[in-house]
Parts: structure tokens; C-alpha cells; sequence
């Protein structure tokens, strides 16, 4: 099995408390069109993410996408098909990001894009990078890209496009269609290269183009991709396992205090995982924590999130993640994934909850 584990620093946001909020940030006023419009909002998305850290042979991934967009859009009723795969660099301070021996090519993710659009999908791509060698993967004190800091961002950066390019052109003609260009960038969060890279990728790909940044950097502006701003949402609760459904809306609510509304309405929840134990609700985003099996934590962690996008009209949310050579008949064993148990009910009613929420509208 390709246990996962999820790659943040734990504890990252306490470090984060003396941010200040910076000219970038919430202090000015909300864009004209946002203040302005009265149009009926679109459905939120509902969308789950599937990811490869190995490179399989086209065939094999083709088939492993289409077993997984099956259930994904049949079952739990999912509108957008989230595909994943690895690059990698070297070093933190490295010039270089790229492909690897484990990065699913061009074609394999064509393939499985293919596929999904077939099954009434829309696709959006977001590749992560992984920091040096595969064994310390699991290990974000040194493989969380957020840590990245080239020491020439300018080469970095166009590193990052060219590595990119093959899969931004499998989405030129596919409507509906996004490439998150990168996750979670922390370090360089700042840099002006982001809409550089931002221009540069719609261009080639003529679709919609956006970052997942990381909580803390969102939570006070620092938003790389202003136009359909995305973020990688894991907040901490303290509160108790057995916590009702009420209770947890409330704390993912109110971890949104600091964000203006419009911001929120214009942003996506690129990421939501946690895994089905007791203590999760501490750090969700720890998949390396180990605890008694609770599959209810999962299950309402997910419903509070799509309560939440509800809430505050957000654009939408995909949930993290199914390993791509999961099978459905026989799902892999892990408390963060989530074929076939309480978590994919939660999935399944946010669906309903999303198309009631457009019906209302």
C-alpha cells in the first residue's frame, strides 16, 4: 500500500502569530465586481482529489482513473476530478524543481483527464512538490515544499513553468478545466514571480489558472493568486471527539472570523483531509499521529467543511485525497482515506447540501 502521509509542519501556524497583516493583504477594499454584483451564484464545486506519486505506465493509470472517476462521480456524486502527482527538487534553497523517476508523465494524467471528462467531469490539475530524497518524504521538516526558498527564484520559477508545461497544454480545449500551479508556498509567498508564473500558465493552457496557498499566509493576505484565490484549509479545534456536528460547523465557521466575506466568496478549499481517529480535530492536518479509529471525525470535519462553503458562498472544496490505485471493491486501509465508509456518506450529503444551496439562489 502507498501509505500517504500528509505532508505539513506541524504546529506551523503557532510560529505565525506575530504576522502582520501587509499592504498585499485584507486592509484594502474589495475588488468593484465583487462588491457590486447581484448575479445568482453558481453551485459551489464539489471535487476530490486523486494522487500518484508513481509513475505508471498509461494504460495502467488510465485504468486506475477511470475505476476511481466511476465511483467518484457515480457514488459520491463529485462534480471535478482533482488530479495530483509529484515533482521534485532537490534542496529547499534549490534552483531546480522538475520531474522525477516518480512523477506520473503527461500522457498517464491526459489519460485519466480523458476519462473523467467522459464521465461528466470537469478536471483540475495540481501537482506537489516533494523536497529531496523519497525516504524522507514523510517528513515535512524536510519535504514540505512551503519550506522552499530558491536561492534564485527568478531560475526556480521558470524551472517550475517548463516542468509544468506538458501537463498545461493536456488542458488547452477542456472547458471547465484549472491547473493549480503550486501548493502551500510559505517562504516565497510574497514573490512577484507568482503572477509571473500565474500569466504565463493560462497562457499556454487557456484555462483557469490558481495557487493553493497555505492557512496561515491566507489567513493575513498573503495571497499569491488574487483572481480565484485557493487555500489548503486546516485549522485547529479544541474540542472533544464526540463533539456534535453543531459544535464543529461552529469552529469551522468561526476559524473564518478574520477573513472578510468576500474574500471567502471568492476563494476555493483546494485541500480537506483528516483522518477518521480520535485527536484529529487538533491537528488534521498530522496524518501521522496515530489514535483509536473514529470514522464520525472524519465524517463531521467533512460535513462542517461544506457547511462552511455554504455559509460564506465559497467557490468550492476538494477533499484530500484517494491514492489513484485505490480500488473501490476493495479500498486500502488508511483512517484519512475514504471509500466505502463514513466519510464518503459526508461526501455524498454535501452533494445534496451543495444543490440545495443553488436552488436557493
Amino acid at each position: 500500500m502507498e501509505a500517504e502521509v500528509k505532508r505539513k509542519l506541524t504546529g506551523i501556524a503557532g510560529t505565525l502569530a506575530v504576522l502582520a497583516v501587509t499592504a498585499a493583504g485584507y486592509g484594502h477594499a474589495p475588488p468593484a465586481a465583487a462588491a457590486r454584483s447581484t448575479t445568482a451564484r453558481p453551485a459551489p464545486v464539489l471535487g476530490v482529489d486523486v494522487e500518484s506519486d508513481v509513475n505508471y505506465p498509461v494504460a495502467t493509470a488510465q485504468a486506475y482513473g477511470s475505476r476511481l472517476a466511476g465511483y467518484i462521480h457515480g457514488t459520491l456524486h463529485a462534480q471535478s476530478l482533482g488530479i495530483m502527482w509529484v515533482f521534485c527538487d532537490p534542496s529547499f534553497t534549490s534552483d531546480i524543481v522538475g520531474k522525477c523517476r516518480r512523477s506520473l508523465s503527461s500522457p498517464a494524467v491526459k489519460a485519466i483527464a480523458e476519462d473523467a471528462r467522459q464521465q461528466g467531469m470537469t478536471v483540475q490539475f495540481r501537482p506537489i512538490i516533494r523536497v529531496g530524497p523519497p525516504a524522507n518524504w514523510g517528513n515535512p521538516h524536510f519535504s514540505w515544499e512551503g519550506f522552499i526558498n530558491p536561492a534564485n527564484q527568478l531560475a526556480w520559477f521558470r524551472s517550475l513553468l517548463a516542468a509544468e508545461t506538458p501537463y498545461l497544454k493536456v488542458l488547452r480545449g477542456i472547458p471547465g478545466s484549472q491547473f493549480v500551479v503550486n501548493t502551500e508556498p510559505f517562504y516565497i509567498a510574497s514573490s512577484q514571480s507568482w503572477l509571473w508564473l500565474l500569466g504565463k500558465a493560462h497562457g499556454i493552457c487557456r484555462c483557469a489558472t490558481s495557487i493553493a496557498s497555505q492557512i496561515a499566509r491566507y489567513r493575513v493576505g498573503v495571497l499569491p493568486s488574487r483572481n480565484a484565490p485557493g487555500v489548503d484549509w486546516y485549522p485547529h479545534f479544541d474540542i472533544p471527539d464526540d463533539a456534535s456536528q453543531q459544535t464543529v460547523t461552529a469552529a469551522w465557521e468561526q476559524s473564518m472570523h478574520m477573513v472578510p466575506p468576500w474574500e471567502l466568496a471568492r476563494t476555493t478549499l483546494d485541500e480537506e483531509g483528516i483522518r477518521g481517529t480520535a485527536g484529529a480535530y487538533d491537528h488534521p492536518e498530522s496524518w501521522n499521529i496515530n489514535g483509536p479509529d473514529d470514522p464520525q471525525v472524519q465524517a463531521r470535519w467533512f460535513t462542517g467543511a461544506c457547511q462552511t462553503v455554504v455559509r460564506f458562498h465559497m467557490r468550492g472544496v476538494y477533499f484530500y485525497e484517494i491514492p489513484l490505485n485505490d480500488d473501490p471493491a476493495h479500498p486500502l486501509s488508511f483512517p484519512a482515506f475514504f471509500i466505502g465508509n463514513a466519510g464518503s456518506t459526508a461526501i455524498q450529503g454535501c452533494a445534496q447540501m451543495f444543490a440545495a444551496a443553488q436552488r436557493r439562489t
